[in-house]
This record gives C-alpha cells, sequence and structure tokens, in this order.
C-alpha cells in the first residue's frame, strides 16, 4: 500500500510540475519570442504598442471594427483617427491608465501614476515620426480627424467673437453699430500698412468704375416700364454671359434663346467634370450677371404674399398677368421680404398647417409654369391638344413670354437626355419633343392640368419595352401596378407617398443630406450604395481633414430649416416684414464710382475716412460707409439672427468633434497588443479588436541620440 501511495505520489508531483512549467510558458510568451533583446529595446517596444493602437485607429474606423456606437452617433462611424494625436493624447495619460500588459521598464511599471511622456522623452525623440517617413500602400491616408479638425482659424474666431459681441443682440444692434465702427477706425493704420502701392493698383483696375457700374445695375435691375419677361430674360443672358467668363470662354450671348441653351450646355460641362469655374481676383468682373439672375429671380417670386402662396394653388392665368403687365412706379419695389419666404420654405418642410404641398406646388408653379397665352386651352398651350397635334409633332413648342421654364427645359435635356430633342413610340405612332413634354410635366405638376399629357404618360406602359432608360427605371420604381394613380398628381405622390423603396419628399426632408443623392436615385431605379468602402491609400499618411462639410452634410433639411427658423425667422418681431433692400446695395456701389470715390480713396491718407467712416464711428451723408451702415439697420434682424445660426453651429461642430474623439479614447483599453522585436531597428506589432486584427512594422532610426520611426508598413 505504502508502495502504491509514494507511486501516485510521484504521479501527482510530475503532473503538478508539469502544469506550472506549461502555465509559466503561457504567460512569458512574449518574453520567450523577445528574449534575446536589451532591456532598452524591450523598454522602446513598450512605449510603442501605444503608437500601434494609434496606428490601428488611424487604419480602421468604428465601422470597420463592427463597433456599435448608437443610432444617434451612428455618422460618425466611418471616421479614422490621427495617429499623431493619439500618441500624444496617451503621453499626457497616466502609465496606469493606459491598460499595459508588461512594465516598461523597472522606473516606469504598468500601475505606475507617472504621464507616458516622461518614459517617451527618455527613449524617443522629440519628434517621434521622422520627417521623412515612408508608410507602404497598405496603410490608409485617406484624412483623419486631426487635431485641427473643427478648430477655427484664429483670426476668424476672433472676429466672430468680436461681431457677436456688438452685432448679436437685436434689441441693441443699431445702437452698438457707432462703437463697432470705431473699432474698425481703429485699424487704419494698419490697413494703410496693408494696402501695398501694388494691390491698391491691383483694386483700382478689378473695381473699376465701369465694373462698380454694373454692380449696381445687378442691385437695381427692375425698371418701370417693363414687363418681367423682359427682365428676367435680360437677367438669363446676363448670367450666361457670366458662366461663359468664368470658364474662360470667350463667347457673348445676346439673345436668351442661346442663353438659355448655353447655361445648360455648361452646367452639364460642370456636372460631369469636363469644365470647372475658375476663381481669383479678376473674376469679380464676371459676379454682377449672376447677382442680377439672383436679385431679378427674388424680387419676381416677391410679388406673391404668404397667404397667396400657401391657401390655394394660383391660378395660370394670374402668373401669366404678372410676369407680363407692364410695371408702373409703385410696383417697382425691389426688395425680398426674407422673412416670409422662411415661412413658406418651413411649410414646405415640416407641413405643420397641411399647407406644404400647396406651397410647393404654387412656389415651383410661379417660377416655371409655361402658361403664355390666355387665348388657347391649357391643352393647346402646351402643344398636347389634338387641335394642335400637327404643330406639336413637328417643332418644339415655344412662346415669346417663356421665362424660367424654358431654361430648366434646356437644362433637364442636355442632363438627362444629352441633347436629343425627341423620342418617337413607336406603338403610339408619334414622335414627341422632350422639351415640350418637360414644360407640359411642369405644369401638370404644378398649378394646372393637362389632359393630353395625362393620357400619354397612362399610355406609356404600353409602350414599356421601347421607352429610354431612364423612363422605364421610374416605372419600375414607381411600380407598374401605381403608374396610373401616380401620374395623376405626380408632384403630391412624390411629396408624399406610401409606396416602397421609392422616394417621399416629406420622408426625405428628415434624412441627413448626404443620404439624399441615393434617396433621389430611387426616382429613376438606382439604389443606395451599401457595399463597402475601400480602404483608402491615396493622400497623406496622417493628414487631418475639414469636418465643416461632414457636419453640414450630417444635417437634414428640415433640421437646417427648424435652426433657420429658431434664430432667424423667430429674431424678428412678430408683425415685421423688414425685407432686403437691394436699392440701398445699388447705391452702395454707386458712391463707390461718383467722382471716383474708391480710387482716390486709395489714393488717400484716411482710406475710411475717404469713405465716409469718422474716428467717433458717425458716418458721412451720401458717402459708401453710409449706404452701408444704412444697409445693415435694415436687415438688422437678419444679420444678427445669422450670427446666433453661426455661433450654434460653430458650437455644434465643436461638440461633435468631441464625441468622434471620446469614441476613439474609450476604444483604448479594448485594443491589444502585440509585439516581436527581430532586431534594435525592426519591430513587428499586432493590435487586435475583436475579429480584426492588424500586424505594422516599424522601423527605427538613430536620430539626436535617441530613436525615431523611419517607415511603417502593414
Amino acid at each position: 500500500m505504502k508502495k502504491l501511495l509514494s507511486i501516485l505520489g510521484a504521479i501527482s508531483l510530475v503532473a503538478t510540475s508539469g502544469s506550472y512549467a506549461v502555465a509559466c510558458g503561457a504567460k512569458n510568451n512574449a518574453d520567450s519570442e523577445n528574449e534575446n533583446a536589451s532591456v532598452d529595446d524591450k523598454a522602446r517596444a513598450e512605449i510603442l504598442t501605444q503608437y500601434a493602437k494609434a496606428l490601428f485607429v488611424n487604419q480602421n474606423s468604428p465601422k470597420d471594427l463592427g463597433m456599435n456606437i448608437g443610432d444617434e452617433k451612428e455618422k460618425y462611424s466611418e471616421y479614422h483617427y490621427s495617429p499623431s494625436l493619439y500618441f500624444e493624447e496617451a503621453k499626457s495619460t497616466k502609465i496606469k491608465d493606459l491598460a499595459f500588459v508588461n512594465d516598461i521598464n523597472a522606473t516606469y511599471k504598468k500601475d505606475s501614476t507617472i504621464n507616458l511622456s516622461a518614459a517617451v522623452s527618455e527613449y524617443f525623440d522629440s519628434n517621434l515620426v521622422s520627417n521623412n517617413l515612408e508608410a507602404n500602400s497598405g496603410i490608409y491616408k485617406g484624412g483623419v480627424i486631426g487635431k485641427d479638425t473643427g478648430e477655427m482659424d484664429s483670426t476668424l474666431n476672433m472676429l466672430l467673437q468680436t461681431v457677436t459681441g456688438f452685432l448679436g443682440d437685436p434689441t441693441k444692434f443699431v445702437e452698438q453699430l457707432p462703437n463697432l465702427y470705431k473699432l474698425v477706425y481703429g485699424f487704419k493704420d494698419a490697413i494703410k500698412g496693408f494696402l501695398t502701392s501694388d494691390l491698391k493698383n491691383q483694386i483700382k483696375e478689378i473695381l473699376s468704375n465701369d465694373v462698380l457700374k454694373k454692380f449696381e445695375e445687378a442691385f437695381s435691375p427692375i425698371k418701370e416700364g417693363e414687363n418681367y419677361v423682359s427682365i428676367i430674360q435680360s437677367s438669363v443672358i446676363d448670367l450666361a454671359n457670366s458662366f461663359n467668363g468664368l470658364l474662360n470662354k470667350s463667347d457673348v450671348v445676346s439673345d436668351f434663346d442661346t442663353a438659355s441653351k448655353s447655361i445648360s450646355k455648361n452646367i452639364k460641362a460642370l456636372i460631369s467634370g469636363q469644365a470647372s469655374f475658375s476663381f481669383d481676383l479678376t473674376s469679380i468682373k464676371h459676379l454682377p450677371g449672376i447677382i442680377k439672375f439672383v436679385t431679378v429671380l427674388l424680387n419676381y417670386i416677391d410679388q406673391y404674399s404668404y397667404d397667396d402662396l400657401t391657401s390655394k394653388l394660383i391660378d395660370k392665368n394670374t402668373v401669366l398677368d404678372n410676369k407680363t403687365k407692364v410695371l408702373e412706379k409703385g410696383n417697382v419695389k425691389n426688395q425680398f421680404d426674407i422673412k416670409k419666404w422662411l415661412n413658406v420654405i418651413d411649410e414646405i418642410v415640416n407641413d405643420n398647417q397641411k399647407k406644404g404641398l400647396t406651397a410647393l406646388k404654387n412656389t415651383l408653379g410661379i417660377i416655371f409654369v409655361t402658361r403664355d397665352d390666355k387665348a388657347k386651352s391649357d391643352d393647346d398651350e402646351d402643344g398636347l391638344g389634338e387641335d394642335t397635334q400637327e404643330s406639336f409633332l413637328n417643332e418644339e413648342y415655344s412662346n415669346k413670354n417663356e421665362i424660367y421654364g424654358k431654361l430648366l427645359g434646356d437644362i433637364a435635356i442636355e442632363a438627362l437626355f444629352n441633347g436629343e430633342k425627341s423620342i418617337t413610340i413607336e406603338e403610339l405612332g408619334q414622335t414627341f419633343y422632350y422639351s415640350t413634354l418637360i414644360k407640359s410635366l411642369i405644369n401638370t405638376c404644378t398649378i394646372y392640368t393637362n389632359s393630353a399629357l395625362d393620357g400619354l404618360l397612362s399610355a406609356l406602359i404600353m409602350a414599356y419595352d421601347n421607352l429610354p432608360e431612364l423612363l422605364k427605371n421610374l416605372i419600375d420604381s414607381v411600380g407598374k401596378e401605381n403608374w396610373s394613380d401616380f401620374t395623376q398628381d405626380i408632384l403630391g405622390n412624390l411629396y408624399d407617398n406610401e409606396i416602397p423603396n421609392f422616394i417621399s419628399l416629406k420622408k426625405a426632408f428628415g434624412k441627413p443630406l448626404y443620404k439624399l443623392p441615393s434617396l433621389l436615385s430611387s426616382l429613376f431605379g438606382g439604389e443606395s450604395d451599401s457595399s463597402e468602402s475601400e480602404p483608402n491609400n491615396e493622400g497623406n499618411f496622417d493628414e487631418s481633414k475639414s469636418y465643416l462639410g461632414d457636419f453640414l452634410s450630417h444635417k437634414s433639411i428640415k433640421e437646417i430649416v427648424n435652426d433657420v427658423k429658431t434664430n432667424i425667422t423667430n429674431n424678428y418681431p412678430t408683425d415685421s416684414e423688414n425685407p432686403i433692400k437691394f436699392s440701398t446695395l445699388s447705391s452702395f456701389f454707386k458712391s463707390l464710382y461718383t467722382d471716383n470715390t474708391l480710387s482716390k480713396a486709395l489714393d488717400s491718407e484716411d482710406l475710411l475716412q475717404a469713405l465716409g467712416l469718422n474716428s467717433d464711428g458717425t458716418v458721412k451723408s451720401n458717402s459708401p460707409f453710409f449706404h452701408l451702415d444704412a444697409f445693415l439697420k435694415e436687415n438688422s434682424y437678419l444679420i444678427s439672427g445669422a450670427i446666433k445660426l453661426i455661433n450654434k453651429y460653430t458650437n455644434d461642430l465643436k461638440s461633435e468633434i468631441g464625441d468622434i474623439k471620446k469614441i476613439f479614447s474609450d476604444l483604448r483599453k479594448d485594443i491589444t497588443v502585440t509585439y516581436k522585436i527581430s532586431s534594435p531597428e525592426n519591430i513587428a506589432f499586432t493590435a487586435s479588436y475583436g475579429t480584426i486584427k492588424n500586424t505594422f512594422k516599424i522601423k527605427l532610426i538613430d536620430s539626436n541620440g535617441k530613436k525615431a520611426i523611419a517607415s511603417i508598413s502593414l
């Protein structure tokens, strides 16, 4: 029995010893793998486990890692983080809070309360990464959230804070203006020093009297004795010439028809990337044409009241009367009631009073409808009626009273139909002109119907197989079974519908802007891009990206409209209109060229005083500053509201950047890193999170008696 117990005891002892050996071997596996490395080599490797984590968050977004960051933060899921910033944040953290598995060395143990920066400075150059760093093609280089991401330029930030202090309160806006002017006047010497002789001459050339006169005319395009048809057509001609100028084309357009086609071709070229605008100081001379186009459009639509636009559909003949009547003195206001239109847009987007569709149809109708002759019936007007079928089949619809509808039609033909003028539908035995169809479609979608077009749209199902892909895809998206009902009220059904996988404008208004392209593509059978994005290896390693564009694209139209309402619309007194008066701006530019004011001011010892600003903050009558002062006072509610909105968005942007940084900061403790030291200069780090694993090979070089990173590869 004793012999048996001795044998069992020996077996137990051997088994225990074997288990201990296995356990210790697992625990010290990393040490045994790097057993030939020196203490300093191991210390450097331990420190660089934190840089490996930094490379890991540069390489992988939360989406790549399959992180669940919540629906509210889903918009942050595709960002990558700056490795240099991530490591800097680690350096300013206590070693015990960085989840080290091993001690760095005898001094810097894993539970040390010393910041990591102390250990880093002992082993590495102050510039951890060499200026000549080589990062191979496997390393992500698509732009990261960095130190400067979301940070406003210091000068702009100071300017915003200054303007907010003076003009942020609408109740004190007017009384604070002189104080702001005095502050501006205090910079007269700095302005004088900034304006070199060459710069003065350049300004004189760019803002010559002829150019200033064009700006004056651009802000006062509405003339007595004319009608809106001629004024609008003239503005389209000027817009076409401005586009040509910005595209470095020498073509000069002189008639409405040619201008409309020129704009449509240029827009197509811009969209396709075949052309691009050229912007520099000399481009200023091309701006008046664009300003005139916008000023005319705003004047034209401002003829209609809020009730006109929201209570019921506007009569087509009312639209015709308003664009063809000769303007008399009392009708030339040259202004735009922005508060009214912000309320109209609010109703379209939010539909709080269930007048959104009416407002949308009326707004599009007064701009684009082609009601050009009261003598004709609706069907004859469009060239789609039986009485004018022969004319419709052989020529495009045109009328001397056409305005924006023609421009929209020409743009659609170029963008959607590659400039083709017509389509022959054999099943119907007819040829149809796209321009006529588009204009008729605008009419029937907005403020009046067209029985001939209704019949044609219903008949498209019969010719489905021979239709252009664009129309086929539209029918497929709506569904053949829904097509007839859909065409009875196209805009109404686009505005609000329950068709699966099809766009509803009311729903789209609540979606982030960056999702709208895929939503809009559903109109013509497109699918949203749900494919995984490939790693971006173009660009520069660790290059910060701007967040402003993303910040805005994360917002929905509804959110922006509501923010504008809160900060701008509600900034106005309840019964106040305070329209934007374009004539004041026109007078401002006139005062700059009258008696060569601007040219003389540039040559004077005191530029600001020569432009009408006194040292005490008052302004001289009829001077440029006099008209500028008037414009600011006229728009005090708009400007102070805009300042509120800018401040809100600036703070929101900073808050979102903070949210993104916290997501990555919280991730640090969950990233595990192992390493293998091949030589004092070559270390491979394997960083892991869940099932995602990256191995980064880092090469070190000597730098100022310490080490720095020379290359990184994946």
